[in-house]
């Protein structure tokens, strides 16, 4: 493992999660998001083994940009499908419209 002082990374992690909650109109799970992935790409840094070290790094690099893509397209593909079903909701039945028969006074 390395041997380094990581108390002002530490400091600035802290800075970042304290910022999350109480500046408005920043989410909170973004930071956390970004430590998450942050502290995975660190580690695929540290830990590749020294054996074609930088194959290993571009790999593991690319492993989690391929498991983020995944989790945006199924994200998005969720609120794609409750903004189409609140529009079906909104727009009343089909057409749009007033239903067959209603009288519009």
């Amino acid at each position: 493992a390395l041997r380094s002082d990581i108390s002002q990374v530490v400091g600035l992690i802290a800075i970042n999660v304290v910022i999350g909650f109480v500046i408005p109109n920043t989410d909170w799970r973004a930071h956390l998001g970004g430590l998450v992935v942050g502290a995975l790409v660190a580690a695929v840094f540290a830990y590749a083994p020294t054996r074609g070290r930088m194959v290993w790094q571009v790999l593991g690099v690319l492993a989690v940009v391929g498991v983020l893509t995944v989790l945006v397209v199924v994200r998005d593909q969720q609120l794609t499908e409750t903004l189409v079903d609140a529009g079906r909701l909104l727009a009343g039945p089909a057409g749009g419209g007033p239903e067959p028969g209603a009288t519009v006074q």
